[in-house]
């Protein structure tokens, strides 16, 4: 994501691949930061936020929870694996 971003701002300042400036020159010229830096911060309010909501709430219940139970998995047969994949889903349910 980081590597879009930066060719976009870089796009945005009209900076070619012949003018050479490093990715943290072009962060402070448009007063951006890390991707990753803003994903985490993000993420840390995010689970802030949740741990404050009551016990009962789903989201909190969701974020320490442990899921029972069995994932469901396609099976994919070979020559006529349209039909015996849609009866393979019908018999799952």
């Amino acid at each position: 994501m980081q590597t879009f971003v930066n060719k976009r701002l870089r796009q945005i300042l009209g900076i070619f691949w012949s003018n050479v400036i490093t990715n943290e020159d072009l962060w402070v010229r448009t007063g951006q930061e890390n991707v990753a830096i803003v994903i985490k911060r993000r993420k840390w309010k995010w689970i802030g936020h949740t741990l404050r909501k009551e016990k009962e709430n789903t989201t909190r219940i969701a974020m320490k929870g442990n899921p029972q139970g069995k994932r469901k998995t396609i099976v994919v047969l070979a020559a006529n694996s349209n039909q015996r994949a849609a009866e393979h889903l019908e018999d799952m349910g």
